[in-house]
């Protein structure tokens, strides 16, 4: 035997073992709802390579482990950054001394904040996870991509699509962080007023947000299911994500459970009425010439960025319209 052909089958066999010591997942796709990945038996080092497909940009990544006496996850670090830190209290946000990639405590759900960087749709990081201790037989891990609205990180969950005639959707919740957003999709031709989450009872909702553009909308929690008011209503076929969060991380796959979510709609809101006093009067036409009179962006009735005599014709039309 020459020494290349030694030097070779010693690199082979050292390939071998670190393959034998680590285990690795190759190229998943992680999508809206995650992705649940069979780890099985194992070392205590495990090496994820992810391809985000969640339609958006990620800019975090929450990592359950599960599946009977698991280890717990003592390290999350994103390959090719240095900006990778754990948020160790759960609470869907980077405090001042959340400044590295271990999990303090360690846990069995770590969401992992990107801080600065981000992944695009369809692009690819990869993962290594440092656990307590080797993983025994059926242990499970699932994977989540999130993204940042008005201060906190919120795993990507399934789309809520209820179609052109359904009014409910039941939406998986499964092992992750707390914080969840699902994208709302209807193809009814009614407008959605409001919005009705049943509380589960074991691990029941303590926040809902919406975007910015329904900043006017009032959200009334409850013991038993929290009302969403949106204002303005959502038009036909109009997406709109929703915030939830619940109390508890979701530990396992025996802790996950489907969040019911129903919709109220109604036809087009009367935009005449601008008093909402539910007639279209002197008394609306005198409320728009006041705004308009000011320049009020409300008074930008063709929505053109620009308050003008263009939009008292608009709004002259609706009125004479009436509803």
């Amino acid at each position: 035997m020459t020494r290349n052909t030694q030097n070779t089958m010693s690199c082979l066999l050292t390939v071998g073992l670190l393959a034998a010591l680590a285990g690795t997942a190759q190229g998943q796709d992680v999508g809206r709802g995650g992705t649940e990945i069979d780890v099985g038996a194992g070392s205590n080092l495990i090496t994820l390579n992810l391809k985000n497909t969640t339609g958006v940009r990620a800019e975090d990544i929450t990592i359950a482990i599960y599946g009977g006496d698991v280890p717990d996850i003592e390290t999350v670090d994103v390959l090719g950054t240095n900006k990778d830190k754990v948020d160790d209290n759960g609470d869907g946000d980077l405090d001042a001394d959340e400044t590295d990639n271990n999990a303090d405590p360690a846990g069995t759900v770590v969401k992992t904040i990107l801080d600065g960087t981000s992944v695009a749709n369809n692009g690819s990081i990869n993962v290594n996870i440092t656990l307590s201790g080797n993983t025994p037989p059926g242990t499970k891990i699932k994977v989540k991509f999130s993204n940042l609205n008005n201060g906190k990180h919120w795993d990507l969950m399934a789309v809520a699509d209820f179609g052109a005639d359904n009014f409910g959707f039941f939406l998986p919740v499964t092992p992750g962080a707390p914080q969840m957003v699902t994208t709302l999709v209807h193809d009814n031709d009614d407008w959605i007023y409001d919005i009705v989450l049943p509380v589960w009872p074991e691990n029941p909702i303590i926040d809902i947000q919406l975007p910015d553009e329904f900043g006017d909308s009032f959200v009334f929690p409850g013991e038993n299911e929290w009302i969403v008011q949106l204002v303005p209503p959502l038009p036909p076929q109009q997406p709109l994500d929703l915030y939830f969060e619940t109390q508890f991380p979701i530990f396992d796959q025996f802790e996950s459970f489907e969040q019911p979510i129903f919709i109220f709609v109604g036809p087009p809101p009367c935009r005449a009425d601008i008093n909402e006093d539910g007639v279209v009067n002197t008394l609306d036409y005198i409320e728009f010439l006041n705004l308009w009179t000011v320049q009020h962006p409300a008074a930008d009735w063709n929505n053109d960025g620009v308050v003008n005599t263009l939009d008292f014709l608009a709004f002259q039309n609706d009125w004479v319209a009436g509803c």
